[in-house]
This record gives C-alpha cells, structure tokens and sequence, in this order.
C-alpha cells in the first residue's frame, strides 16, 4: 500500500511489522568494523516478483556516516529488455523499546518506483545516520542489535511492445545443397537437411516438377522454417536472402532474390515459378550436368522481433 510521507520534521509508526521482508542485524559494529561495503540478504518474493534487500551499513560509527537500504531485483541478469514493474516501497526501522516501526517512504507523493533493465534497485542513501541508529533513546540499536524491513507493492504490470534485432551477413547464412539424379526425384516436395542460421533452423524446399501452381512447367524453391511447431506464435523473423542454382561451366549461377516475414503461421517463402525447367534442362545453361544441380541459398539480413507483455 501506498504510504503518504509525513511533513517536514515529523516521522511516522505502526505497531505491525513490514509484510514482505526484514532482516536482523547482530553485532553491528562488527559488520561496521569488518568493512563490509554491503550486503544482500536472501530472496524473496512479492507481487509475482523477487527482490533481495541491499543494505550499505556505512564505515565505521562517526559524525556524518549514514547507514543506505535498497530494494533490488533478485537477478538483473535475467532481466528482457521491455520487462518492467512498478511499485510503491516503504522501509522500516525497529524501535525496539516502544516495540514499533519506524516508516521510511521511499519517494515523494506517490510516485511510484520503476523497475526495469537499466534501473534494478531503488532505494535511499540516507536512509538514517549513524548518529541517530545509535542514539540510546531511540531504541533502533539495542545490544549491538538492529532491525531493518521493507514493503514492495506492485502496482504496474509490464507494458506491451517489442524489441527488434537486426544482423547483416550473419554468420553461417550461407548454406550449399547438391542434388543428384536430379531425374529420379518425382514430383513430391524434396527438402534440404537443416542448417542453423542466428540461432533458427531452416531447410530448403524443392519442387522438381513445380508445385499446384505451376506443374511440370516451373521448378519451384523456397526457404522454411525447420520446425514451424515450436516456432513461438508471437515472434516474427524478417529475411532477405538470395536463392540460386549454380552455374557448373561459367560460374554464371542463375540466382533470384527475395525479402519476407517468416513466424509460426507464414513458416515458408520463394517462388512457385524459380526457373523454368525447360530453361533448367538446357545444357548450354550449366545449371544441371550429369543429371545433378547445386541449390544455393544466401541469408545476406535477418532482424528478429521478439514480443514482451
């Protein structure tokens, strides 16, 4: 919940411990005097999220030192870029002789806290001066003693976008497929064995004879995604490629190129219409040569757009 800070001068107690995480500090001037820059408490969770508490105990006992409590994310290296929270946080100080709990509000009229890939922690550098946590009066250190706490509310859920990469000439976009007895294969789609490109699996497909659109008068050539099942419905990959059969003689290869979206509904892309096969049979082309053909594809761009929500 939403705690409103006190006015100027004034402090705010409850007698009700924080909800979601303390941690109790014995010998305190031992951690002070071990030269501890900080310390992390164990995980924990909260609003469907994990945080750990960072605390900054200061150097050792003097005029001016402060004691720094922060709330973290529990692991920042597993943050996606787009993931973000928002939440209202309140810190806590037990006073340990009226037996209640000091309210420290972490930011000003309301504003809630936003967590995100460049920001995992909020917190207050002065949360209390070592003057104050060991004035005897005030019953926060007790026998070398202190108790810290925290409340983290979430109140915003992550906001819906995306995130585009792109990669020119990505390694291993090129990949070289021959096919022998080039006559023999029939009229059934053939396909090439898979190749990993950016982390994504494709394979060619080849129709010798043309495929419904165009029979017995066309070759026809695509690029597919190997696995189009496990392919996450909300991702998209856009790809220019450049498909060709290779010229054996004159090294003058008949090539076509092309630009598309593939996801998990369009998983294939080419032309129906590659080549003609007269034009492919020709032997004054190259292209096939004792009955055998080397199919070429190159992935000269792809840029991945991943989905967040």
């Amino acid at each position: 919940m939403f705690i409103k800070a006190p006015p100027a001068g004034e402090q705010m107690f409850r007698k009700a411990p924080p909800m979601h995480y303390t941690v109790k500090i014995e010998s305190f001037s031992l951690l002070l005097e071990s030269g501890l820059e900080k310390y992390e408490t164990d995980h924990f969770e909260s609003g469907g999220h994990t945080w750990k508490l960072v605390l900054h105990p200061g150097k050792e006992i003097e005029e001016g030192g402060q004691v720094s409590l922060y709330l973290a994310v529990a692991d920042p290296g597993n943050i996606s870029v787009g993931w973000e929270v928002i939440t209202h946080i309140n810190f806590f100080v037990f006073d340990q002789i009226r037996d209640q709990y000091l309210i420290i509000p972490e930011g000003e009229n309301g504003i809630g806290r936003r967590f995100h890939k460049m920001k995992t922690e909020w917190g207050l550098k002065n949360l209390m001066s070592h003057k104050t946590l060991g004035d005897p009066s005030k019953g926060y250190l007790v026998g070398d003693c202190c108790v810290f706490g925290v409340e983290v509310f979430v109140i915003g859920s992550p906001s819906k976008g995306q995130t585009l990469s792109l990669v020119k000439q990505p390694k291993d976009g090129l990949y070289t497929w021959k096919l022998n007895k080039f006559s023999t294969l029939g009229e059934n789609c053939v396909y090439s064995e898979a190749f990993t490109v950016e982390g994504i699996k494709w394979k060619l497909a080849l129709y010798p004879n043309g495929d419904y659109r165009s029979p017995g008068k066309h070759l026809a050539l695509f690029l597919a995604l190997q696995n189009k099942e496990v392919f996450p419905p909300r991702r998209q990959i856009r790809v220019h490629l450049k498909l060709l059969i290779k010229n054996q003689e004159t090294g003058k290869h008949y090539e076509r190129t092309w630009r598309a979206w593939f996801n998990s509904k369009t998983s294939s892309w080419g032309f129906p219409e590659f080549i003609l096969l007269s034009y492919l049979k020709d032997k004054d082309n190259g292209l096939l040569v004792n009955d055998s053909m080397t199919v070429q594809v190159e992935i000269t761009m792809m840029s991945s757009a991943k989905y967040f929500s």
